[in-house]
């Protein structure tokens, strides 16, 4: 069977309806009036076992939905609870082979419910908070087959609280701030067959707590600050352990670990034994963790712990500062088995550096600019790993703001050298991979906003200059990736904004269609690949806003489906 999807269209009924398509003409209907005479106005979708659930407006309330596919098999879900009629849904959520989401009556109460899409199947969980009052369920989490969510039942606040789908297996977890007072679980992060979260209470603050699913599994997993609040955060998983920071009281902010146990929750060192070593932007990087902390002696700078022969091993990687400044690590990405980083010295300011997870391995890849400006461009907020190499933007003197693209060697950090880009900033946005490209949106006085690629060789990149030399580039926006080629809104100056496709060549980059003619821009919407095509929308002068098809081609671009005829602007 044809790949198919469903979606929510304006059709000639005058309202936004559900519609469906395989990327066919045939295939593209209307797949049901929900609301006759109304907006349906489908939203929210979630997909279970070869169903699309979803919420639609019906009047003031909105309806929940189930659809397989076909006109027949989509159909409204009966919610009717003793009387009192459903109004609002939110939240859909699925958990192993159940829809989970919150929803309110007429009474002015919001509840957890479930659906296995049939009204037998379809019901309220818990009247968490009894009468009209609500007891507004979220943050729906999967452990196994069960959910453990947020409640509030109005006698002890919000609270940790599982389902397992039925009305006698939802029930809190636990009153951890006793009484009305909000305990404020929050960070779940599954582990095994448990889930660690931090929670509140009255005595120990806020600490690290643990669940399998049931009450008697639910406890705090280690005061790790008595008297006080150790805050926990920043949880990262690797492998059997999860890392994060907190304060014990006596060691300051550090970095801890837990297997899920109490006697396996422990303190990974103490690196700042004077106070606080604050580490951050914890990444797992090979069986490890790498992240920046703080220590008088050396600053802040970038650590590795991993686990090794039953203890943990901490290592400075380097102190690229000497002495107690700091090189202030960040933006760790990891690229072909290295660690990626910005750090900065006084000599060099602030420039990549690389690692491999050892003290020698940790190194200065290049001074880009020599000196001590900073190189490394902030309006570009993080490192992109691409294939085994990273690519980031870069300030020098000589050429202002570029690409470049290192490997994690001196000789391999080199600029991508744009044509014609040597004096001012090239503005780089919109960094988008194919399997042997990479293109980015960039420009300056010289060539304006055009679609530049780069195969990660100087001999291998350039501009795709459409205007040949022009002050004028296409701006392109958008920019999707297509197998090897890329889709984006385009403006040549002729058309108007209209849908393009490249392959990295002059001679491959093309208007796709001039769908709305003349210079008037038919502003094709965000594409979306799917199957070896990819639909989106434009406007056209006579269609209106419809959904259009493209293999690729300018012959193989097209108007999938007038869906409504009627609206002309």
């Amino acid at each position: 069977m044809a790949l198919r999807f469903v979606f929510s269209a304006t059709g000639a009924t005058g309202g936004e309806e559900l519609w469906i398509s395989d990327g066919t003409l045939e295939g593209t209907q209307l797949l049901k009036d929900l609301v006759t005479g109304n907006e349906g106005n489908p939203s929210g979708f979630a997909f279970l076992n070869g169903r699309v659930f979803f919420k639609a407006q019906d009047g003031d309330a909105e309806r929940l939905w189930v659809t397989d596919g076909t006109k027949a098999g989509t159909m409204q879900i009966d919610l009717s609870d003793d009387g009192t009629e459903v109004t609002s849904i939110s939240d859909l959520s699925v958990v192993g082979n159940t829809l989970y989401f919150r929803a309110g009556t007429d009474l002015g109460d919001a509840e957890p419910w479930v659906s296995d899409g049939t009204a037998e199947g379809s019901m309220k969980l818990a009247d968490i908070a009894p009468g009209d009052d609500s007891s507004f369920p979220f943050g729906f989490t999967a452990l196994g087959s069960l959910a453990v969510f947020i409640a509030d039942d109005r006698m002890s606040g919000r609270e940790p609280w599982v389902s397992d789908g039925t009305e006698g297996g939802t029930e809190r977890l636990a009153d951890i701030f006793d009484g009305e007072d909000d305990s404020d679980p929050n960070d779940f992060t599954q582990l095994g067959n448990k889930i660690l979260f931090t929670a509140e209470d009255e005595t120990l603050g806020r600490e690290l707590w643990v669940t399998d699913g049931t009450p008697e599994g639910t406890m705090l997993l280690k005061d790790i600050d008595p008297g006080g609040s150790s805050r926990p955060g920043d949880f990262v998983r690797v492998g059997d352990l999860v890392y994060f920071s907190a304060d014990d009281g006596a060691n300051g902010d550090e970095l801890w670990a837990t297997d899920g146990t109490p006697e396996g929750t422990q303190l990974v060192n103490d690196l700042n034994p004077e106070g606080s070593s604050f580490p951050f932007d914890l990444t797992p990087f090979n069986d490890g963790v790498i992240y920046t902390a703080f220590t008088e002696e050396n600053g802040s700078e970038v650590f590795f712990t991993e686990w090794v022969d039953d203890a943990f091993v901490t290592t400075l990687l380097k102190d690229i500062v000497p002495g107690e400044e700091s090189s202030e690590p960040r933006d760790f990405t990891v690229a072909n088995g290295h660690v990626f980083f910005r750090a900065f010295t006084q000599d060099a300011g602030e420039e990549l550096w690389v690692s491999d997870g050892t003290e020698e391995g940790t190194e200065l890849v290049k001074d880009i600019n020599p000196g001590n400006d900073d190189s490394i461009d902030t309006e570009i907020e993080d490192l992109a790993a691409i294939g085994s190499s990273v690519v980031f933007s870069a300030f020098t003197p000589g050429l202002g703001t570029e690409v470049w693209i290192s490997d994690g060697t001196e000789e391999g950090t080199t600029p991508l050298n744009i044509p014609d880009m040597r004096t001012n900033s090239a503005g780089i946005t919109d960094l988008v991979a194919t399997p042997n490209l990479l293109f980015f949106e960039a420009g300056n006085d010289m060539v304006g906003r055009e679609l530049f690629f780069s195969g990660g060789t100087e001999d291998g990149t350039g501009a795709i200059d459409f205007f040949a030399g022009a002050d004028d580039g296409l701006r392109p926006d958008g920019i999707t990736a297509f197998g090897n080629l890329v889709l984006f809104e385009g403006d040549d100056s002729t058309f108007g904004r209209e849908p393009f496709v490249s392959d990295g060549t002059l001679e491959g980059t093309m208007r796709l269609a001039d769908i709305r003619e003349d210079f008037r821009s038919s502003n094709p919407g965000e594409f979306f690949a799917v199957n070896g095509f990819a639909l989106f929308s434009a406007d056209s002068d006579d269609e209106g806003q419809e959904l259009w098809r493209t293999d690729g081609t300018p012959e193989g671009t097209f108007l999938l489906k007038n869906i409504n005829p009627e609206d002309i602007d």
